[in-house]
């Protein structure tokens, strides 16, 4: 087993425009917790009341991964291109944060606007949501890739994760801050 200190307190945060919100965001939101992943999805993450400006914030400087869903609608939006912008901050080379999902989207248009994001491997949602779940799955190391989950529990101090892989159990855990992972 492997201790590792963790300051995050959820895994991905998802940035999107709205209009992509039902086509992409959700479903892959909905693939990435199935995986056990600790998502901050908009729409599961704000609740009546909240400053939307403060709850954002604190999702973007928390997660360990943003996905960044770039299509039309969001290079045209202020609010996304923010998002991006707080994400980039965060991006290291030994462990890139952004990972960009490319989802209808001209290319040479991409690269005219963020030129900076050209050379980042991306995934296309031409491959459907399962492919590109996958996909980030691998990029953020989860070490059961591909495995169904045998056992998952997540709550407010903690989450386990158990898999199956060939011939023996593997899995993960955090609890108050700090992470295990092994076989």
């Amino acid at each position: 087993m492997h201790k590792r200190r963790y300051l995050n307190e959820c895994d991905v945060f998802i940035s999107y425009a709205g209009e992509d919100r039902e086509e992409v965001a959700r479903p892959l939101a909905e693939a990435l917790q199935a995986a056990g992943l600790r998502v901050w999805f908009d729409q599961s993450s704000l609740k009546v009341g909240d400053s939307l400006s403060r709850v954002i914030n604190e999702g973007l400087s928390r997660c360990s991964y943003g996905v960044v869903i770039l299509s039309e609608h969001f290079i045209s939006k202020d609010w996304p291109q923010k998002e991006l912008a707080a994400l980039m901050t965060r991006d290291k080379l030994e462990k890139p944060v952004v990972l960009p999902v490319w989802h209808k989207l001209d290319q040479h248009r991409l690269r005219k606007r963020y030129p900076i994001l050209a050379d980042r491997v991306a995934i296309s949602t031409d491959h459907g949501i399962d492919r590109v779940a996958a996909e980030l799955l691998r990029a953020m190391n989860v070490p059961f890739l591909g495995s169904s989950i045998a056992g998952l529990w997540m709550g407010d101090s903690g989450r386990l994760r158990m898999a199956m892989l060939e011939d023996s159990v593997t899995g993960d855990y955090d609890w108050q801050g700090y992470e295990w992972v092994g076989h």
